[in-house]
């Protein structure tokens, strides 16, 4: 999980706030413009598992942080809005839906409230969480919200350790080519990490590999 800079919400949603009796499941709702709006702040990531997100109804979901059946009032609030990856679900019609074991994320989370919000200005969930070469994500403190929100968003499910710890082996392998590389030169790729590309994506699993490298790089500050 890495943190969200929520930016301003398409024009179209505000007006679509705007009219009296709106709901988020009126199916004139602009939630394309919504989709684009959230893939573009998130650098195309799933806002949780950092894997992959595009702006189509295929490949994302439209996640309301705060569930609607717990806070009906903010189910129009962008700032309650992020995109989530389908969490191991199909599209409709596209074959057999997971088991629930196999949930994550949103799919996984359903109406259960969690703590750590990503998009929350101020707290960066960023310091909140810790990545092992096994590509495990943990708990970076004794905040027991983060291991909680850990399992119930499922962000050790089998994909995404593998992915997380692929990426670490990645940069891993980028240091060792690079010899010795110097606590600067390792800030310098981590920085790298967290721009994004010509088409305005980041890197998946990015923030395990930030993670690894500015560890490093702790390591010789002495």
């Amino acid at each position: 999980m890495r943190a969200i800079r929520k930016g301003k919400e398409p024009r179209a949603w505000t007006e679509f706030r705007a009219r009296p009796g709106a709901s988020y499941s009126d199916v004139d709702a602009p939630k394309q413009e919504l989709r684009e709006a959230l893939v573009r702040e998130q650098g195309g990531l799933c806002c949780y598992c950092m894997t992959r997100i595009e702006a189509k109804p295929e490949a994302m979901k439209i996640e309301h942080w705060a569930p609607q059946s717990l806070a009906p009032s903010r189910q129009l609030d962008y700032a309650n809005l992020l995109g989530a990856c389908l969490g191991g679900q199909l599209p409709p019609g596209k074959g057999r839906q997971a088991l629930p074991r196999h949930l994550h994320c949103d799919s996984a989370k359903g109406d259960t409230p969690i703590g750590i919000n990503p998009a929350e200005p101020g707290q960066d969930c960023t310091e909140r969480f810790v990545y092992v070469s096994s590509g495990e994500i943990k708990a970076s403190g004794d905040d027991p919200r983060v291991g909680r929100d850990i399992d119930v968003l499922a962000l050790n499910h089998l994909r995404g350790r593998a992915g997380r710890r692929e990426v670490i082996l990645e940069a891993k392998r980028q240091v060792v080519a690079r010899g010795k590389p110097s606590r600067e030169l390792l800030l310098s790729m981590a920085s790298r990490l967290e721009q994004v590309d010509a088409r305005g994506n980041l890197q998946i699993y990015c923030q395990a590999a930030i993670f690894w490298l500015r560890r490093q790089a702790r390591k010789r500050e002495h």
